[in-house]
C-alpha cells in the first residue's frame, strides 16, 4: 500500500503554480531561506541500458516556508537481476529554527535488501540526513544503521563508520554509511546514503561503471538573495502521474529526472539530472530523460532557463507515443525594468495519439478528446483529454507541459481523473 501526505507535490498545478503566484519575499523582511530535500529507497545510474534508474518510493519537500512534510510507502520494488527490495518508507520534513533559520530532515527505511543476486543483503537499511541553516552558521549530518548487513555472505559489524569503503577486486567498489557535504550559496547541501555500489566489471544487465544507491537522501538549505537582488527559480522533470492514493497502491510513479533551481542561481554551472529510462507497467515507459537548469541573478540582470528532453515515450499502452519531446522555459529580467520576459518552446519527433501523427506546428494549449472509437470516434465514449504544448503564465514566470493526459474513463491501473504529465519545464524571477 502507498500512502502520501502530499502526493501531488510535484504537479504543475501544485508546486509550479505556487512558485508562479506566491512571492517568497512577501513572507520575510529579511533574506528568505530556501530548502530542498528528497529521499528514496534506491536509485540506479546505468545509462545506455533499459533499466529504470530513478528514485523508488520518493518523498520531497522544498520552499521558503516551514513546516512542511511529505512521506511515502510502497510495499516492494524490484529490478530483475539488479536489486530486490521489500517495504520502502521515506520522508522529508522542514522546520523553522530560532533566529530565522531553517532545518530539513530527509530519510527512509528499506527492508529485505538484495543487490545483484546476493552481492549485498540486509534485513533493513535506515538512513537519516539533516541540514540546518542559521545566520550564525550551518550544520549537517547523515547517518545510516543496518540490520544483518552482509557482503558476499560475510556479516558486516553493526557500527559501520562513516564512508566505510570496501573494495571487491574485479567486482565492485562499495561505500557504506555515506555522507557527502558541501557549502552552497552561504548554506549547505548534504547527501546521505546507506550504500553506494559501483561496478568494476559487467554484471548481468549492468555494464562496468554502473552505480546503485540504497537510501539516497539529500537535505539542502541556504539563504536567498539580498532584498535588492531578484530571486530566481525553476522546476523541470520528465514524467509524473497524479491520481488518488488508492489508484497507486502498487505503482511507483515518482517524478523522473527532477531539478529544482536554487533561488540564488546555479553558480555558473548547468545543473543536469538524467534518468536512463522509466517503466511503470501499463502506465508509461520512456527512454532517456534529461533535465537541465541554469540560472544567475544580480541587481542588473536575472536569468533562468530550464529544459527537459524525454525520449521513447509510450503513455497508457499507445494512447500517446513519441520518439522524443523537448520543452524549454526561460525567464529574464534586465534593470531598471521590473518586467519579466517569458519564453517557452516545444519540439517533438513523431508525436502520435492513438497512432495519429500530430503536426509539428501544433498550437499552444491544443486540447484533443480521445474516444473509444479513436480521435474521430464521434458517438463513442470519451476516454481521455490530451493537452499538447500546455502553457501557464504569471507576472513572475511561466511553465510548459509537453503533453498532459487526463483520463475520462478508467484505464488499466489508473482511474477516472488521473493525470499523466510528460516533459515539464518552468522558470520564474521574483523582483
Amino acid at each position: 500500500m502507498l500512502r502520501r501526505s502530499h502526493l501531488a507535490f510535484f504537479s504543475v498545478l501544485g508546486i509550479v503554480a505556487s512558485l508562479l503566484f506566491v512571492s517568497p519575499t512577501a513572507q520575510s523582511a529579511d533574506r528568505p531561506v530556501f530548502y530542498y530535500g528528497v529521499a528514496g529507497g534506491s536509485q540506479i545510474r546505468a545509462l545506455g541500458t533499459t533499466i529504470s534508474s530513478d528514485l523508488t518510493g520518493s518523498s520531497s519537500v522544498s520552499g521558503f516556508t516551514a513546516p512542511k512534510s511529505d512521506r511515502n510507502q510502497i510495499s516492494a520494488a524490484k529490478v530483475r537481476g539488479v536489486l530486490s527490495l521489500g517495504a520502502i518508507e521515506t520522508f522529508a520534513r522542514s522546520f523553522n529554527v530560532a533566529g530565522g533559520g531553517k532545518k530539513i530532515v530527509t530519510g527512509g527505511k528499506t527492508a529485505d535488501v538484495n543487490v545483484l543476486n546476493g552481492l549485498i543483503t540486509a534485513k533493513a537499511v535506515e538512513t537519516k540526513t539533516t541540514a540546518v541553516y542559521t545566520p550564525d552558521g550551518n550544520r549537517s549530518n547523515a547517518q545510516t544503521e543496518f540490520v544483518n548487513l552482509k557482503i558476499l555472505g560475510e556479516t558486516i559489524p553493526v557500527n559501520v563508520k562513516k564512508n566505510t569503503t570496501i573494495s571487491i577486486p574485479g567486482v565492485a567498489m562499495v561505500v557504506l554509511n555515506g555522507q557527502q557535504t558541501r557549502p552552497y550559496g552561504g548554506g549547505v547541501v548534504t547527501q546521505g546514503f546507506g550504500a553506494w555500489i559501483k561496478l568494476l566489471d559487467n554484471r548481468g544487465r549492468l555494464a562496468v561503471g554502473a552505480e546503485i544507491l540504497l537510501n539516497p537522501t539529500i537535505s539542502s538549505v541556504a539563504p536567498g538573495t539580498p532584498n535588492d537582488v531578484p530571486v530566481v527559480g525553476g522546476l523541470g522533470y520528465g514524467t509524473n502521474v497524479r491520481a488518488n492514493v488508492a489508484d497507486l497502491a502498487q505503482l511507483d510513479v515518482s517524478p523522473t529526472a527532477v531539478i529544482i533551481t536554487p533561488m540564488v542561481g546555479t553558480n555558473g554551472e548547468v545543473q543536469r539530472n538524467t534518468t536512463a529510462s522509466t517503466d511503470v507497467e501499463g502506465v508509461l515507459s520512456t527512454g532517456t530523460v534529461t533535465t537541465t537548469a541554469f540560472a544567475s541573478t544580480s541587481k542588473k540582470r536575472s536569468y533562468s532557463k530550464t529544459t527537459n528532453q524525454t525520449q521513447g515515450v509510450n503513455i497508457l499502452n499507445g494512447l500517446v507515443t513519441a520518439d522524443a519531446i523537448k520543452v524549454t522555459s526561460i525567464a529574464e529580467r534586465v534593470a531598471p525594468s521590473d518586467k519579466v520576459k517569458k519564453t517557452m518552446a516545444m519540439t517533438f519527433v513523431n508525436l502520435k495519439i492513438l497512432g495519429t501523427e500530430i503536426p509539428i506546428d501544433v498550437s499552444p494549449n491544443t486540447k484533443i478528446t480521445v474516444h473509444s472509437g479513436g480521435l474521430l470516434g464521434l458517438g463513442s465514449d470519451p476516454i481521455a483529454e490530451v493537452t499538447i504544448n500546455k502553457r501557464l503564465k504569471s507576472a513572475v514566470g511561466s511553465a510548459i507541459i509537453g503533453v498532459e493526459v487526463k483520463l475520462l474513463k478508467d484505464r488499466g491501473a489508473l482511474k477516472t481523473g488521473a493525470i499523466v504529465e510528460l516533459a515539464v519545464a518552468s522558470t520564474l524571477i521574483y523582483v
